[in-house]
């Protein structure tokens, strides 16, 4: 798989900064875009990253979904945008606009809200 600056091998793009939350929105036309936010510190995090990185290479999903991961204390202006108040919090995007989201780690609920919104 070709990587781009930030996407990596478990096929999702690491959002470091504004701009490359912007530009993922802006470029992902009518796709849906999960955002996983969480924190390198959080218990409920690291148990909700295995299924988080299980689904994004889920071919189902793949095609039609744009999986991305933010670190709330790297980039909190977009935490604080998202109204991200607890984690993880997954938020979903279509069009630039958010139309989803849940907090915490409840196996089987990512792909839930996927298959809903996808």
């Amino acid at each position: 798989m070709t990587q781009t600056p930030h996407q990596t091998a478990d096929s999702f793009i690491c959002l470091h900064n504004r701009q490359e939350f912007d530009n993922v929105l802006s470029t992902s036309a009518n796709k849906l875009v999960v955002i996983y936010f969480s924190a390198l510190w959080c218990g409920p995090c690291r148990s909700a990253l295995p299924e988080f990185k299980s689904v994004s290479k889920d071919p189902d999903f793949s095609v039609d979904v744009v999986f991305c991961k933010c670190d709330v204390d790297e980039v909190s202006e977009i935490a604080e945008e998202c109204e991200v108040q607890c984690m993880p919090t997954f938020c979903f995007f279509r069009d630039q606009e958010k139309i989803d989201y849940f907090s915490g780690s409840c196996k089987g609920r990512l792909r839930e809200y996927i298959t809903k919104h996808k």
